[in-house]
């Protein structure tokens, strides 16, 4: 079970500042680990390219659960490192006789967070095997590689002996960078994939590798929006009741290889999890104090616990979808800030959620119990005169969500001048998909707004895209504290109560908007727009396939962070949620995983499956 020590905020922040020069991504020697041991670099041994040819070295797995993190030790071929090109393509394959066996797992772009940092020096050499080539005394700089946040992570088992294998390939650049040999040892020798496809051992200059593998529980995230509760503010000036929607993310960690795993870590017969809100961020406007923005303490966390209320299922949460019935009594306790008046106070105190729930994620109508009152307190710690109350709520009905994870735009800068720039962006987004009508049913559906199409709410959950341009790099998000919605409505219906969309009917199109509040970040500053960017399409399928929103061409001009006119404008703007496969990017021939790239985890599919028959009579 996880546990977490709070402590007051003033504690709590010096904490932080004392941990602000380490990336909390990173791996130091004395943290956690996964393997037989961590294999740390020998600051004065070889690089093994990993450019020219796939490098994989062996570990053992020392305790059963997920892969979470990756850390490795690299340097540049005469220090002319180019992080900023470098793509990473990771993979964990079995044990076979001493070498890498079936590939097991590979590293998708954009499911995971890399990051870099300077580790140390030393008189270091460079070898590449399949080119024969061996240069002592190349470079100095050594690195240490952080692969963090892996969204599908590897489940591994006590004991089973793994292969971690690294190709790296590097866009527009002569740079070379190499795995850092070991000053440790362990079973089997590091090897190098030869041009053939199969495995040989690299030789003296690198046994081992260094690298380290870390893990962590099983952790599921939910989105769930708790139904318009009053939200009450007493002020010096008067008191202001609002009623708004109150969507909170949460990650729940299971305690076990799958999700509905648990343990009774209390001792009181009744298997529990954990939980803790990662996500409380909503805003509304006063007729009293203006704009109103709620989001979650910044340095308290809000933890919780859901657990069963019977346990029929020993190592299981006894509640479904983890088993056919059972309801489990979940409480939460959370810590917020909440800003109005030009003012931000927050709550030293949690505000307690109470329910008893029948479904995880909660079901719809699953009755959340607050009523609690607490008093505000300045940014400084005093006292305010004012108090907030969080009434009681009900989850609302179904929202499924849906990741892409090859995502594109295509924006149409206008600049100051007046000239324009095209500007290709791309990463990945996620959107929300509200269920109406009874039960928690996919594809259910009603006619709200009474024109005789059945239709249901969407939100844009995420967009975190990345490109270049002739102002440099351009990112673009959401922007934070306003929700961007949409609607699909099918343009038939068929079969009232169910939307007339393919996979919950056979055949039916759906028009399909969202409203898109975002940022958007070159040239050092971060601009956003007013007025809403409406993207739309007519959808075949939900989720989209092959879609392709487009925005009207008037431009909507851009504001700087203050609200002040910048003279950009965004034109014509082109959204594609998920293009790998599609028509236009078709999957590769090769791309045996179908990632739309062809490299060098499809040649270890290829390879394990050599000479793998399936005639009447094979030679």
């Amino acid at each position: 079970m996880r546990t977490h020590k709070l402590s007051s905020p003033i504690v709590y922040i010096l904490v932080l500042l004392l941990i602000s020069s380490t990336a909390l991504s990173d791996w130091s020697v004395g943290d956690d680990y996964k393997m037989h041991s961590p294999q740390l670099p020998n600051k004065n041994g070889w690089d093994i390219c990993l450019v020219h040819q796939a490098i994989a070295d062996d570990f053992k797995c020392s305790e059963s659960g997920l892969i979470k993190d990756i850390h490795f030790w690299v340097s540049w071929k005469g220090d002319n490192d180019d992080f900023r090109n470098v793509t990473w393509n990771i993979a964990l394959c079995a044990n076979s006789l001493g070498k890498p066996g079936t590939v097991l797992w590979t590293l998708n772009p954009g499911h995971a967070s890399i990051s870099s940092r300077l580790y140390g020096t030393g008189d270091q050499g460079w070898h590449c095997p399949r080119d024969s080539l061996t240069i002592s005394h190349d470079h100095t700089n050594i690195y240490q590689v952080n692969v963090t946040e892996i969204s599908s992570p590897f489940y591994q088992t006590k004991g089973q002996v793994y292969w971690l294998a690294i190709q790296a390939q590097i866009a527009s650049s002569k740079a070379e960078v190499g795995w850092k040999s070991s000053a440790s040892s362990y079973f089997g020798q590091a090897v190098y994939q030869t041009v053939m496809g199969g495995w040989s051992a690299i030789g003296h200059a690198a046994d081992d590798l260094a690298f380290v593998i870390t893990g962590g529980p099983v952790v599921e995230v939910d989105q769930i929006p708790i139904s318009e509760p009053e939200t009450e503010i007493i002020t010096p000036i008067g008191k202001e009741i609002l009623t708004v929607a109150v969507p909170l993310t949460w990650k729940v960690f299971f305690e076990g290889p799958a999700e509905g795993d648990a343990q009774d870590d209390d001792g009181n017969g009744r298997e529990e999890v954990e939980l803790e809100i990662v996500d409380l961020d909503w805003a509304c406007n006063s007729p009293l104090l203006g704009l109103v923005k709620l989001h979650e303490h910044p340095a308290i966390p809000s933890v919780g616990l859901i657990e069963e209320q019977a346990n029929n299922t020993p190592g299981k949460l006894d509640v479904p979808p983890f088993t056919a019935a059972g309801t489990a009594a979940m409480t939460l306790d959370f810590y917020f800030e909440i800003e109005f008046g030009g003012q931000v106070f927050y709550t030293d105190q949690p505000s307690r959620l109470a329910a008893v729930i029948n479904h995880k994620p909660p079901g719809p109508l699953n009755y959340f119990s607050v009523n609690q009152f607490l008093p505000l307190l300045n940014a400084d710690g005093s006292i305010s005169r004012c108090y907030f109350g969080l009434g009681d709520g009900w989850t609302r009905t179904f929202w499924e969500v849906d990741p892409f994870d090859f995502s594109r735009v295509r924006l149409e800068i206008t600049k100051p001048g007046g000239s324009t720039e095209v500007v290709d962006l791309s990463g990945f987004s996620s959107m929300y998909t509200k269920f109406d009508g009874p039960g928690q049913v996919e594809g259910r559906a009603d006619d709200s707004d009474g024109d005789g199409r059945d239709e249901v709410e969407t939100e844009m959950a995420a967009l975190d895209l990345a490109g270049t341009s002739s102002l440099g790099p351009v990112t673009m998000r959401l922007r934070p504290g306003i929700r961007t919605l949409g609607e699909i409505e099918e343009q038939v219906n068929n079969n009232p109560g169910i939307l007339d969309l393919p996979p919950f009917t056979a055949t039916g199109t759906a028009d399909s908007f969202f409203d898109i509040f975002f940022e958007v970040e070159f040239g050092g500053y971060v601009f956003h727009n007013i007025q809403p960017l409406h993207w739309y399409d007519v959808i075949n399928h939900k989720p989209p396939q092959n879609a392709s929103y487009e925005s009207n061409p008037d431009p909507i001009p851009l504001v700087d962070e203050d609200g002040h006119p910048t003279g950009f404008y965004i034109g014509h703007t082109i959204y594609q949620p998920g293009y790998c496969g599609d028509d236009t990017h078709p999957i590769p021939i090769g791309d045996l995983n179908q990632d739309c790239i062809v490299n060098f985890f499809d040649l270890a599919i290829f390879a394990s499956h050599w000479l793998e028959c399936t005639r009447d009579v094979c030679p």
